[in-house]
Parts: structure tokens; sequence; C-alpha cells
């Protein structure tokens, strides 16, 4: 029985031997290493000049701007405050934890560890600007339609109403 106990155990699989702390601190380690909390200061800072390239294509006039930059300064303080890193981490922390095995953690460290997952580290910022402004000038193309679209379907809708 002793014997068959031990075979048991044995054939378990190996996350249910993992101690959850150290997981726990190969995640942190790996929050560190990947330079996530910089990663978030760096996204702030991008948001700020688009939000600042943003009055001009609003058209803002100048005497208007103090009006735009009270907007502005709200708005940024509450996204720090709502979205800040005190509050990501815990849930970035709970979503490594429950999508990633102990071993897949212990890959991704081993590999942004290098000095080539360091280079991804550094240039990602850059990379997800550029991929945003691009996403910014299809959407400002794409609006018209979606504007004619819907104007088409409120008439649409509104005439549907009168018949029924």
């Amino acid at each position: 029985m002793e014997r068959f106990l031990a075979v048991v155990l044995l054939l378990l699989p190996v996350s249910v031997w993992v101690d959850p702390q150290s997981k726990q601190q190969m995640i942190n380690e790996l929050i560190d290493v990947m330079q996530m909390e910089s990663s978030t200061d760096a996204t702030y800072e991008q948001m700020d000049g688009m939000m600042k390239g943003l009055s001009a294509q609003m058209g803002i006039k100048p005497e208007e701007q103090p009006i735009y930059d009270r907007f502005y300064e709200k708005m940024t303080e509450l996204f720090k405050e709502e979205v800040s890193w005190q509050k990501l981490s815990p849930v970035m922390v709970e979503s490594y934890q429950k999508h990633f095995t102990e071993r897949e953690i212990r890959e991704m460290l081993a590999f942004y560890k290098t000095e080539t997952g360091q280079s991804i580290i550094a240039k990602q910022p850059l990379v997800m600007q550029e991929a945003a402004m691009a996403s910014q000038q299809i959407i400002r193309v794409l609006m018209p339609k979606i504007q004619a679209l819907s104007e088409e379907v409120a008439e649409e809708l509104q005439q549907h109403r009168k018949q029924h």
C-alpha cells in the first residue's frame, strides 16, 4: 500500500508540488526584470504627448486652451490615481499566477535577463507608441465612414419606427 501511494504521488503533475510562494517570488522578479513599473510610467508619458497633440487635432483655439488644459490635468490625475502601478501590480501578479506555470515564468525570467530580452523591453514602448499612432491614423480615416453608417442606420430605424 505504501509503495502504491508513493507511485501515485510521484505520478501527480509537477504543478501540484509547486510552492506558491516561490512562484509568487519569481513573478515579482519577472515584473522587476521586465521593468513593468517604469513601462507604466512610459505609457503615461506617451499618453501625455498624445493628449497634448489632441488639442490641435480638436481645433482648440488659443482662447480655449486654458479650458482644455484644465480638462487635461484633471483627466491625467484621475488616470494616474485609478490606474496607478500600486493598483496594477496586484492585478498583474494575479494574472501571471493564473495563466502561466512556474516553468513558463522561470523561462520568461531567464529570457528577459538576456541581452535580447532587455533589448525588447527597452524598445517595446517605442513599438507600442508607433502602433498607437498608426491606429489613430486608421481610426481618423475610418471615422467619417462610421459616422455615415451610423446616420444611415439611425435614419432607417426612424423610418421603421414611423411605419410600426
